[in-house]
């Protein structure tokens, strides 16, 4: 590890970086050490003396597993590369900083570069052209790092890139044990890190279809043995997978998606496991020859279309799926030698199941995805498997295992992709075939019954018959796109809109479309005697559908209940809630009117405090004219003005317009919430609402005091526990040095009374044994976890290694915590009274 201060730099264009070739026993290291700087003393440098020793003979075949450091290498300790046997991969050789940085030596000086900078100057080099090398040929970073995944940099590089958990070492061996005449022997070292989890590598696949190519091309070259490789770790063959182990949700608690791939792969694929929408159509992959990673995607000066080589494959249009997606449940995992594979995060081990163990499995776990107490599995499951297809015999098994539950399968390896160039204005996982171990002439879909028989499913209606298909789910990131009917209130029923066929207008335009229509709709009833005072907060709720084509970003039981609700009460809270947004309270109008006009398709609903009057909600959005498709701009939609749209003409008049807004709900072009502090990352509620800011719109006065029914948190990472229940509570008290650790992902909530990280507590049990007994957490997506206590930086620390994904809130000491089922969190019953918006509260056990 290097100690420098120097600025770290971003980019490294027309810089002179020093980087020495020096061909070696198992490969060629390419180092960029303070050494190899020209006029600088090689002494200066032990690593770099070292390398070019005359009487050296650096083996890089493998590396030695060290105890903490400063222990020294031990012969048994001897350890192979994770990659298979075969492989050249670029060995990058540099000093670390402190913050997991390479430092390359740039203009003849050590600098930290970041991830961005370095992937963008090696995918330029030359050695990294796959004319050159091909590509299951990895990158290695030969360096000390804390084991942090670097997915940007394997984006940028487009191969799958290796780097070690823990201290690297360059060691001296003599060649004879007598003498040192025979020269020595340069080893590489790797040491164990205090949490017992490093001297091991960790590998990063690029994102989407890049990584998709990446894993294709090794599994066209090592077609045998994948369980060597397929998996960053495998279990030894024959070992039993733990029963209690679970796959990671990719569709929330209320609906069903499982996905069994590790840790590695679900990174690689996560944007396409989070899309809210599966497209009902499909398509066949076959690999692009012409294929170079890091080509720029933009169209060439001479021609409309993308460079070539920015493509990682073919893409062919097979039409619709010849089955209803809505409704299935959807599972992705790896099949191999007639094994499927299940892991383990707690171990972080892969484990390989015969058909019949992995049908049993799935039935338990997708029983305890939809509510266990209910029973309920769904009628149809559509397992999609990378690597290889489900033999006919397997299949069998695995429909008997479900037991009452349809399979439906493909005769081809499948994998989901995020439609990238998708003109819905909500992102869209697409499924795509990918080539065969064996040949085949034509996908083949089937649906096997529990008693084996299988019937192969005929072709889809005609093109024009179907549309888009929302997912069965809540994704991991967000709440399903269900389309459901046009939430409207009794007092004036509006006709129902017909989309476009598969959404092919965008957001604001739909949005603008609709709204006149409403506007007649509404005037009509109120010319026929309607009350529709108040009636701002369910327009706005319509307005929200008809632009993104679903009621919330909930799930689809959710939707319909919080619809209804907010319809009926004309609640601003409910509103909040199935849109799952925290609103900006008083926002800064400057801020929100330039959040809101960074990019198109962006909807603000906003609410406007009105003097001696009930506050009153409006949309504003930004995106194309509806009839001049090629400009674009803002406009107010306001049902209490006549035309109830009306254009935006300046940056005063929406500044003007935003002036007294008293609380404000951001949504992106997919209608997912934005924040103001960060507009370019979505918004991860952790709660579902604030108190209203003001006189609502529906006002009524509140009770004087709250009832929650409660549960009080013993201490002991054993000892949490988990609710929904509407209107419960989480509490606990005398937490001194111990940490309340309290996680919502928008339907369920957790508190956990932690007093050890690991398992020195009461209990005998870690802090994330302890939380995935309560909930299934995965990496963290979609979760926010807030710490309250005495030990919240060591606590953030080690949830932050663990969770990489969620979001993570230190509040700082006290005594006492609290969360309700809605996610709201608090220290006292003072504070949690003051957000629930009453004056005290009572909580009975």
């Amino acid at each position: 590890m290097l100690l420098t201060d120097a600025p770290v730099l971003t980019e490294l264009d027309g810089r002179d970086v020093t980087l020495r070739s020096l061909p070696v026993e198992g490969g060629v290291v390419h180092a960029s050490l303070p050494g190899f700087v020209p006029g600088s003393v090689a002494a200066g440098d032990p690593i770099a003396a070292q390398l070019v020793s005359g009487g050296a003979v650096a083996d890089v075949t493998g590396y030695y597993l060290q105890g903490l450091p400063p222990s020294r290498p031990l012969l048994a300790d001897w350890r192979t590369w994770p990659w298979p046997p075969g492989l050249e991969p670029f060995l990058l050789m540099a000093h670390s900083s402190p913050h997991n940085q390479l430092c390359l030596m740039v203009d003849g000086e050590a600098r930290p570069v970041t991830d961005q900078a370095l992937g963008s100057w090696l995918r330029a080099l030359p050695e990294l052209n796959t004319s050159k090398r091909p590509l299951e040929d990895p990158v290695v970073a030969l360096t000390c790092s804390t084991g942090a995944v670097r997915p940007r940099l394997a984006d940028l590089v487009g191969r799958l890139v290796w780097f070690p958990h823990g201290e690297m070492t360059v060691g001296v061996k003599p060649l004879d044990a007598v003498g040192r005449a025979a020269g020595d022997k340069v080893r590489l070292g790797v040491h164990s890190t205090a949490d017992g989890e490093g001297g091991q590598f960790r590998s990063s696949y690029p994102q989407g279809p890049a990584g998709d190519r990446v894993r294709f091309a090794y599994r066209s070259r090592f077609a045998s043995r994948p369980a060597d490789w397929l998996v960053e770790r495998s279990a030894a063959p024959g070992t039993r997978a733990p029963v209690w182990l679970r796959p990671y949700p990719i569709s929330g608690k209320r609906a069903l998606g499982l996905c069994y791939f590790d840790r590695r792969d679900l990174a690689s694929r996560s944007s396409a496991l989070a899309a809210p929408v599966l497209s009902s159509s499909y398509v066949a992959w076959t690999p692009n020859d012409a294929y170079q990673p890091g080509t720029s995607a933009h169209p060439a000066p001479s021609a409309g279309a993308l460079h070539a080589a920015a493509r990682p494959w073919h893409s062919r249009e097979l039409g619709e799926l010849p089955f209803d997606p809505d409704g299935v449940a959807i599972v992705v995992c790896y099949v191999a030698d007639g094994l499927f594979a299940v892991y383990d995060e707690w171990q972080d081990l892969t484990y390989w199941e015969t058909p019949g163990a992995f049908g049993a499995r799935l039935r338990k776990d997708l029983a305890e995805a939809g509510g266990s107490a209910r029973g309920k599995l769904p009628s149809r499951v559509l397992l999609l498997t990378d690597f290889d297809a489900v033999s006919d015999s397997a299949r069998g098994q695995l429909a008997r295992g479900l037991g009452g539950t349809d399979l439906i399968t493909v005769n081809a390896p499948s994998a989901l992709f995020l439609d990238e160039g998708s003109e819905l204005g909500v992102p869209r996982a697409r499924i795509a075939l990918l080539p065969a171990t064996s040949r085949v002439t034509a996908p083949v879909w089937t649906a096997t019954t529990t008693t084996g028989t299988s019937t192969t499913l005929p072709p889809a209606p005609a093109p024009g018959d179907r549309t888009d298909r929302a997912l069965p789910a809540d994704t991991a990131l967000r709440g399903s796109v269900h389309t459901t009917r046009t939430p409207t209130h009794s007092t004036a029923t509006p006709q129902p809109w017909s989309f476009d066929a598969g959404m092919r207008t965008l957001p604001a335009q739909r949005l603008l479309k609709w709204a006149p229509k409403r506007e007649n709709q509404r005037r009509a009833a109120l010319d026929s005697g309607a009350d529709l005072a108040d009636d701002c907060v369910p327009l706005a709720a319509e307005g929200f559908a008809a632009a993104y084509g679903r009621t919330g970003n909930r799930s689809a039981e959710a939707e319909d209940a919080a619809g209804d609700q907010v319809i009926a009460k004309k609640d601003w809270l409910g509103l909040m809630d199935i849109l799952q947004v925290v609103p900006e309270l008083w926002p800064d109008p400057a801020q929100l009117a330039k959040t809101l006009m960074q990019e198109p398709e962006r909807l603000a609903v906003v609410r406007l405090a009105r003097q001696n009057h009930h506050d009153h909600v409006i949309l504003v959005v930004h995106g194309r004219d509806p009839d001049h498709p090629d400009q674009t701009g803002v406009w107010q939609v306001d049902f209490a003005k006549h035309p109830a749209t009306r254009r935006i003409t300046s940056q005063p008049e929406l500044l003007t317009l935003m002036s007294p807004a008293s609380s404000t709900a951001l949504l992106d072009g997919s209608g997912l919430p934005l924040s103001l502090s960060g507009a370019t990352e979505r918004r991860i509620p952790y709660r579902a609402a604030l108190p209203d800011p003001g006189a609502s719109p529906a006002a009524t006065d509140g009770p004087e005091q709250a009832t929650l029914p409660g549960t009080y948190i013993l201490q002991g990472n054993r000892n949490g526990a988990s609710t929904n229940q509407s209107n419960s509570v989480l509490h606990t008290t005398d937490l001194g040095p111990c940490v309340a650790v309290c996680g919502h992902n928008g339907s369920l909530a957790f508190m956990i009374h932690s007093d050890s990280l690991a398992s020195g507590g009461i209990g005998r049990t870690d802090l994330m044994l302890g939380i995935r007994r309560l909930v299934s957490i995965g990496t963290g997506d979609g979760w926010a976890i807030s710490l309250i206590g005495g030990s919240t930086a060591g606590c953030s620390k080690y949830l932050h290694q663990h969770l990489p994904s969620a979001t993570i809130r230190d509040l700082g000491e006290s005594e006492g915590a609290f969360i309700t089922e809605t996610g709201l969190v608090a220290k006292t019953k003072r504070e949690l009274a003051a957000l629930l918006g009453v004056p005290s509260i009572s909580i009975t056990q």
